[in-house]
């Protein structure tokens, strides 16, 4: 049995010294693979096989939840990021739901090699 996913390729460090305050989760994203696999070990592999030219991979391989809200206080409005990170272990791999109609989106944090990383 094949399995189908989206792996994204997350550098959480790419607007690390901008001022500007708010970014969406694709302004992260150095690159995005698709991956058939038929077990987390294959998923593994070829997740770590396909990282984008100039980065390296770091563990684990994970379902990301990100959350950004407002809030005032003292008549200033800030905003404010909430980040839970779940880690996909071996025995969960069973239980997600791989069908056809639903291609389940997963996350590897990447960081640069060097200073001149890009991706084709």
């Amino acid at each position: 049995m094949t399995n189908k996913c989206v792996v994204k390729y997350v550098n959480p460090e790419l607007h690390f010294n901008e001022t500007s305050s708010l970014h969406v989760p694709a302004d992260f994203e150095v690159g995005s693979f698709e991956i058939e696999h038929s077990s987390y070990e294959d998923l593994h592999n070829k997740a770590f096989k396909s990282c984008p030219k100039g980065y390296e991979c770091i563990e684990p391989i994970a379902l990301r939840h990100e959350v950004l809200w407002r809030s005032s206080r003292d008549r200033n409005t800030t905003t404010e990021e909430d980040h839970l990170v779940h880690a996909i272990e071996q025995g969960e791999y069973g239980t997600l739901k791989w069908g056809k109609g639903n291609l389940v989106s997963l996350c590897v944090d990447v960081r640069a090699l060097d200073t001149g990383a890009y991706f084709f």
